[in-house]
């Protein structure tokens, strides 16, 4: 282990408390998700009135792109990416880069539904460039073409669950079999 590797084991591990970082990116993922399930909640006299379904939330297709990046994030920090990687281009925070890059890492691709990578691709550049942070900036499409909170919500706790099942699987395999060198 290098001392850069060292040094962000050290980190992840003193920020999550925890040998196992990838727990603790997806469980700060699950924390962006609910609050997304409170600003569901609390707009939704607001959503009934419009013509289209949870479309019009900034905060909430923030919070959202945020807990996908989290989420996949901690699937590529459970296979050895370290923060340094994570946090370069091409990764940072493109969406799309980072599902690719769980997909060449073998991620089960029936846990990625077909509405959250329609989601992802259509978010990704939006997320990237801040419109949902920064409203007046140029870009912004029309928001009745935005994926419905509501489903995106759904398909990512779905895939939080999976992925937090798969994550005390392993745990349990590893302390049933001690890990050796190669």
């Amino acid at each position: 282990m290098t001392k850069g590797e060292k040094q962000n084991s050290e980190w992840l591990e003193e920020k999550w408390g925890s040998k196992t970082p990838h727990v603790g990116f997806v469980t700060h993922a699950r924390e962006f998700l609910g609050v997304v399930g409170l600003i569901k909640t609390s707009y939704k006299d607001v959503l009934d009135k419009h013509l289209f379904e949870d479309a019009y939330i900034f905060p909430g297709h923030y919070l959202l792109c945020h807990a996908v990046e989290l989420g996949l994030k901690s699937y590529l920090v459970q296979h050895g990416y370290t923060l340094d990687e994570l946090r370069k281009k091409p990764l940072g925070h493109s969406l799309c880069n980072i599902l690719a890059e769980t997909e060449k890492c073998g991620i089960d691709h029936s846990i990625l539904t077909l509405s959250l990578r329609s989601a992802i691709s259509f978010l990704n550049d939006l997320y990237v460039r801040k419109i949902f942070e920064y409203r007046g900036k140029p870009g912004i499409i029309r928001h009745d073409e935005w994926p419905c909170v509501k489903t995106m919500l759904r398909d990512m706790q779905k895939l939080l669950l999976l992925l937090e099942n798969r994550y005390r699987e392993d745990s349990r395999a590893e302390k049933r079999s001690p890990i050796t060198e190669c």
